[in-house]
C-alpha cells in the first residue's frame, strides 16, 4: 500500500492535471476507487479523496457539468497547497 506521503503526491498532480485540463473525473475516480478502502490513509487525506470522489461521481452519473468538478479540486488544491492555481483552460 502507498504510504500518505506518496498518495498526496499522487493527488497533487493530478489536481495538476485536472486543472490543466489533461485529467477528467472519470480519471480522478480511476485513481481514488483502490484507495477507498486503504485504511493507513490519515483522515485529512481520506477527507479529500473522498470528498472529490463523490463530485467526480456525481457529475459522471447526473452529466454535471465538468466545471463542477474543477471548482472542487479548486477547492481541495488552493486550501492543501496554499497557492493560487491558474483558471482550468475552457
Amino acid at each position: 500500500m502507498p504510504s500518505n506521503v506518496e498518495v498526496r503526491r499522487e493527488l497533487t498532480n493530478l489536481i495538476s492535471s485536472c486543472l490543466d485540463g489533461t485529467a477528467t473525473a472519470t480519471e480522478f475516480l480511476a485513481f481514488a476507487a483502490p484507495l477507498a478502502l486503504d485504511e493507513e490513509i490519515d483522515d485529512e487525506l481520506r477527507g479529500d479523496l473522498d470528498r472529490l470522489s463523490l463530485v467526480a461521481d456525481e457529475v459522471q452519473r447526473f452529466g454535471l457539468a465538468p466545471e463542477v468538478f474543477l471548482d472542487a479540486v479548486r477547492a481541495v488544491s488552493q486550501r492543501k497547497l496554499g497557492v493560487d492555481l491558474a483558471p482550468a483552460a475552457d
